[in-house]
């Protein structure tokens, strides 16, 4: 990384181009053996995806600072490289749809393509099918994240001003048991002329059993929150191929109406200062079946 910064630098976005229809560029690379010895400290800077579209540049993603840890002996052996940590920062996603309907993070190669490229530089007698090396990771944080959505053919614009998300788990298991901190700040969505949230917080921690391979999800236990609004989430989710199926229900289980208060935006809060309010309500929602295309 010293000697070859540069020709590293070349060949990641070089090699980025077989899988994406974008423009991969990372301003800055660094490895370190200290920082979390005995594991090795990847750290990219300022890494963007973007594209050129009707003359202008349409970024999708910045990431300032992006940083792994990753297990040594398991990066020299090849078998299963072991990443313990996960970390991005400060960053900027902007998802959009075009007026026509066309989204800007429809950017990865077709598997066809990938395939025929992989083919076509590995001689036959040397392809493996077999030998793609398997990667493990253990955490996951996001930092500070914005969310910019904006989608023009249905009118209907998101924005979040900080996501935070821990997430830990044996991600290398066929079962593991997902332990989930989600944090979103200033919820903001808007569609046509309605406002449908404004202002809003939202926290999650929970537990999750998780099985990897048929994608099935099972919430334990959970701690959620809209503003000061305690939900209580349950049930399951199974990620198909080509359908969700889900099993969910959701209630409050503080039913006193003040509770709903909660949900005014925080600036106007002032402004119901000294309100008082009686009586309970009751809120119970439920999903059960699956959900598809059209």
């Amino acid at each position: 990384p010293v000697f070859f910064k540069s020709d590293i630098l070349r060949l990641i976005e070089e090699k980025s181009s077989k899988y994406i229809q974008a423009e991969l560029a990372i301003g800055d690379v660094n490895l370190s053996m200290f920082k979390n010895f005995p594991n090795l400290s990847v750290t990219l800077e300022n890494v963007m995806i973007s594209k050129e579209e009707n003359n202008t540049r349409d970024t999708l993603v910045n990431i300032p600072h992006f940083e792994a840890s990753v297990n040594l002996k398991s990066l020299i052996s090849g078998d299963e490289i072991i990443i313990n940590n996960i970390l991005l920062k400060d960053c900027l996603f902007s998802p959009k749809v075009n007026a026509e309907g066309k989204a800007n993070w429809d950017i990865m190669v077709p598997s066809d393509t990938t395939e025929v490229a992989t083919q076509e530089t590995v001689p036959e007698e040397t392809a493996d099918p077999d030998s793609e090396t398997a990667v493990a990771f253990n955490n996951i944080e996001v930092r500070n994240l914005v969310l910019d959505y904006k989608d023009y053919q249905a009118s209907t614009f998101a924005h979040v001003d900080a996501v935070n998300l821990n997430l830990k788990g044996n991600f290398s298991e066929t079962n593991t048991i997902l332990n989930v901190l989600l944090s979103l700040k200033n919820i903001s969505l808007c569609q046509g002329n309605s406002v449908w949230v404004n202002n809003t917080d939202f926290n999650w921690q929970a537990d999750i059993a998780a099985n990897l391979k048929d994608m099935q999800f099972d919430i334990q236990k959970n701690d959620m929150a809209l503003n000061d609004l305690k939900l209580d989430l349950i049930g399951s989710l199974g990620i198909k191929e080509d359908k969700y199926t889900m099993d969910l229900k959701l209630n409050a289980p503080d039913t006193k109406f003040e509770s709903l208060l909660a949900l005014i935006p925080k600036d106007f809060q002032k402004e119901i200062e000294g309100v008082k309010t009686s009586g309970e309500f009751q809120l119970s929602m439920e999903a059960k079946g699956e959900y598809y295309e059209n």
